[in-house]
């Protein structure tokens, strides 16, 4: 939905367990004009942060070590009950087990620690999102959809992904039928370009083909248009 342009500063939450983090993405973000209203060093505080401040930005720094069904826990609670808070996560690259349970739980991005530049474009298409209330609603998309997806994705076929998860190539059909309909795509090579589009993965082009763009009206959840969708698990 799109609502009219906003004039108040945005606000923002930042959980980050290390100092260094903490300077860094606030300085990084007081650079955009962004105030932070509220800090933490604990991912379980942020539901209460979230509610006691009502910011328009979650920033979390979750590493490589992060409890995956804890951060995916925190995030889903927040988003339940602030769906108009928008949540960027920042971890290690190749962290994917993290990267999937902060999508799923409602990040709307989930940036690579070492790459400032997709830190930087994120912020700022937040930002201007927020800024001239231009919120589209997003796909719902369950962690196992997301991790099948981005298998896809790597040029994986369907008997290799099956293999990789421990299940029958039935149910990788079952889960991509279900991620068509939510990305409101109707091929492989179009979930393949919204993947890439939305910041899931770097895919790995199938036969030279990169696919088009899939729509962009997602069918359900909240958040910004060209972020990664969100899902239970």
């Amino acid at each position: 939905m799109v609502t009219e342009a906003r004039s108040e500063p945005i606000r923002a939450v930042m959980i980050c367990e290390s100092p260094f983090w903490e300077h860094s993405l606030e300085w990084v973000i007081g650079s955009r004009d962004v105030e932070v209203v509220a800090r933490a060093r604990e991912i379980h505080r942020a539901p209460e942060l979230v509610t006691r401040y009502e910011p328009d930005l979650l920033l979390v720094e979750a590493n490589r070590e992060a409890d995956p069904d804890f951060l995916f826990k925190r995030l889903r609670q927040v988003h339940r009950d602030h769906h108009r808070s928008l949540t960027i996560v920042v971890c290690a690259g190749g962290a994917d087990h993290v990267r999937d349970a902060a999508l799923a739980g409602g990040a709307v991005r989930v940036v690579d620690a070492e790459d400032a530049a997709e830190f930087l474009d994120t912020l700022d298409f937040a930002c201007a999102a927020l800024e001239h209330g231009e919120l589209d609603e997003r796909p719902l998309l369950t962690r196992r959809e997301l991790e099948i997806l981005r298998f896809v994705s790597r040029g994986y076929t369907n008997g290799q992904v099956a293999r990789a998860l421990w299940v029958t190539d039935e149910t990788v059909k079952y889960h991509l039928a279900n991620v068509y309909r939510k990305l409101g795509v109707r091929s492989r090579l179009e979930a393949v370009s919204w993947a890439a589009e939305n910041g899931l993965t770097t895919p790995v082009p199938v036969n030279g083909y990169r696919g088009r763009s899939a729509r962009r009206t997602p069918r359900a959840g909240s958040g910004i248009p060209t972020f990664a969708s969100r899902g239970p698990s």
